[in-house]
């Protein structure tokens, strides 16, 4: 990958996920995870609305 030629490197997290590590002049204390090919980590599923952490109904309407 290109990035990585410029200090940049990668690790693979636990759930599968790789982190990008950016090289100390551009570090901001946190790992960087690209989802751009995985949309689903960013919507939320219908199944979950009108519902908190606890599956509790949180009275949103």
């Amino acid at each position: 990958h290109r990035l990585l030629d410029k200090g940049w490197t990668t690790r693979k997290r636990a759930n599968g996920d790789t982190e990008w590590i950016p090289p100390p002049h551009l570090d901001r204390g946190q790992p960087r995870t690209n989802t751009f090919h995985h949309p689903e980590k960013l919507l939320r599923d219908e199944d979950d609305e009108g519902e908190d952490d606890e599956g509790e109904d949180d009275g949103a309407a």
